[in-house]
């Protein structure tokens, strides 16, 4: 009998480091093929364009909401189960920022089913962002949500805080997940050995209220907008505005056309601001340029994103508003 290919859930918010963690893994080569599905709770699904991996990586995305909703989970259990029949040493679900994990049991024993038992879940990953989950764990009931359901914990960006976070947020994870391992990290590198270990265990969250985490928090859903510019942009206005309007949203990524140097990758979270002017020729010929927004419900930019990036760029956009 064909063993049971491992599976991998790595979650976690938007901009703590999933795809920088999941790359950091696949570099490592434990595996000679993966299977690897992304999940975008945008329209666009930028990270797909951003993982590297083996030669015989197969890859599926999935856009416009998070695998745990109706509105995605049976598209997920569909996509699990077609890597079943495939030579494959390990199959990596990188979920959307936005996952609300509460139906995982739920949805994994379909995926089993689905795949007439193909797979050996090891449990969840949670990538967290060490310098801000204290305040976004305030605000957005699914931060806590994901940790909840998580079996292993990495802490990201340690070296954007201090001894004395790290070690409250240390404290506040083994509140929630009594036991679970913990490492601290910077840019996502995590040893693959860690992969290794049977974590999972289901009987620990048959305890847990699903009640507890229902809804999204004091603002509401997080709110996704696709923001598509009619003519390329200098990159000195394309950097005020993401400046400008970084600290006001949960997450900007996507691929924007600038006059002087052409297709660029936009990566922000709060004041975390990069723009990748050197991209490989092969990710200009397969990406869509536009900028995924996600600002809180309630956000006065749902109404003014266009309005802000004429005022700063001077030129035409569409704006797209929901998954």
């Amino acid at each position: 009998m064909k063993d049971k290919i491992p599976l991998y859930i790595i979650i976690g918010f938007l901009g703590s480091g999933k795809t920088s963690m999941l790359n950091s893994l696949l570099a490592q080569h434990q595996w000679e093929s993966a299977g690897v599905i992304i999940n975008d709770f945008g329209s666009l699904n930028i990270d797909a364009s951003l993982v590297e991996g083996p030669d015989q990586m197969v890859k599926t995305e999935l856009s416009g909401g998070q695998i745990f909703c109706s509105c995605l989970s049976g598209s997920f259990v569909d996509a699990v189960a077609a890597y079943a029949p495939l030579p494959i040493d390990a199959l990596f679900v990188e979920a959307s920022g936005l996952a609300k994990p509460n139906p995982l049991l739920e949805i994994m024993q379909w995926a089993d089913t689905r795949s007439d038992q193909a797979f050996d879940f090891r449990g969840m990953v949670c990538i967290i962002d060490a310098d801000r989950y204290f305040t976004l764990s305030q605000a957005l009931m699914t931060v806590k949500e994901q940790v909840v359901y998580s079996d292993l914990f990495v802490i990201n960006k340690c070296d954007l805080t201090d001894e004395t976070t790290l070690s409250a947020l240390e404290q506040e994870l083994q509140l929630l997940r009594p036991g679970c391992k913990i490492i601290r990290t910077t840019y996502g590198k995590v040893p693959a050995s860690v992969l290794q270990e049977h974590r999972f265990d289901p009987d620990v969250l048959r305890g847990t209220d699903p009640t507890e985490y229902t809804g999204w928090g004091i603002n509401g859903r997080p709110v996704p907008m696709r923001l598509t510019p009619d003519a390329a942009v200098p990159i000195a206005q394309l950097d005020r505005f993401v400046r400008q309007l970084s600290p006001k949203t949960l997450r900007m990524k996507g691929y924007i056309m600038t006059v002087e140097h052409g297709l660029v990758l936009v990566n922000s979270v709060a004041d975390q601001i990069a723009i990748d002017t050197d991209l490989p020729a092969g990710t200009k010929a397969h990406v869509q340029a536009a900028l995924v927004v996600i600002t809180e419900g309630g956000s006065d930019l749902i109404i003014s994103l266009g309005e802000h990036w004429r005022s700063v760029t001077g030129i035409e956009v569409s704006v797209q508003t929901g998954s």
